[in-house]
């Protein structure tokens, strides 16, 4: 049984997309990060963030093809399919298996889902993104509620230190100074997108766009459905999940608390051509 890969930006959709799965029986992780990332999962790419001199807010480093060339993506892949054979990853699979279905997600998997592909090729992809400026608007709130609470500099809230003093994983920090800017966050939005599309060139994945997922629950559920279980009939549990999704979410951010130069910038965005949001700045 093939993992299934869930690919998307921060604050994109990803742990709404986790939840709904587990209420359908699959598993998605025993070791949590704060959000759902499977943790085995986050931890791998956290240290490979590291070791090209990035972080989950500054994938810079990925986008220069003067550093990041064929020699250093040999490497990645030789290591993700070295650690994919670990006893972790083992157990995780093991545990996957006696569920539904399984898989993982996290928002770096648009950095490396490439490359996991190589380990399971038979993966199944489900990319979900959202409008920039309900992403960049969510980066800054989480992050100057994180900064300004004081959580910043200690990494994480001390109820999350204790609560993972009892566990061998631990959380990342989330809150992030570059994302207080809303122009910053929007580049990241950018980035992060620039690189799915990149990595996800070629593949057989299934695209879900954040605001149709709310507002035609059903409609994107039923392709999720074709997608995942083609030889299972799903609809009375995907019908019973969509009636829950909340719709308020869709597009909440308004284009007035952006500055013109903001604005101006992300007209000039390929990647909100390739989406269809250009209306939101219009």
């Amino acid at each position: 049984m093939s993992p299934v890969i869930i690919v998307g930006m921060h604050r994109s959709g990803t742990t709404m997309l986790v939840e709904l799965f587990e209420e359908l029986g699959g598993f998605f992780g025993a070791k949590y990060g704060v959000n759902k990332e499977a943790f085995e999962f986050l931890r791998f790419h956290e240290e490979i963030l590291r070791n090209m001199g990035g972080a989950w807010d500054e994938v810079s480093p990925l986008l220069n093809d003067k550093i990041y060339d064929a020699a250093i993506s040999e490497q990645i892949c030789a290591h993700i399919k070295s650690y994919s054979r670990r006893k972790a990853i083992k157990e995780y699979e093991r545990l996957g298996m006696s569920k539904l279905f399984w898989g993982w997600k996290d928002p770096r998997n648009c950095l490396f889902v490439n490359f996991w592909l190589q380990a399971y090729p038979q993966a199944k992809v489900i990319f979900i993104y959202r409008n920039p400026l309900d992403v960049a608007k969510s980066l800054k709130v989480r992050s100057d509620k994180g900064v300004l609470s004081g959580e910043w500099i200690e990494g994480v809230p001390l109820k999350t230190k204790l609560r993972d003093s009892l566990r061998e994983n631990r959380s990342y920090p989330l809150q992030s100074i570059r994302c207080r800017d809303l122009g910053s966050a929007l580049q990241l939005w950018e980035d992060y997108n620039i690189l799915a599309l990149k990595n996800l060139d070629g593949v057989d994945y299934l695209s879900v766009r954040y605001e149709d997922l709310l507002s035609n629950p059903l409609n994107i559920l039923s392709d999720i459905e074709s997608y995942l279980f083609r030889d299972r009939n799903m609809i009375p549990q995907f019908k019973k999940i969509g009636e829950k999704i909340n719709s308020s979410r869709a597009y909440a951010c308004s284009v007035d608390e952006f500055s013109e130069e903001n604005l101006n910038w992300l007209k000039k965005s390929e990647i909100l051509r390739k989406f269809g949001y250009e209306g939101l700045v219009e």
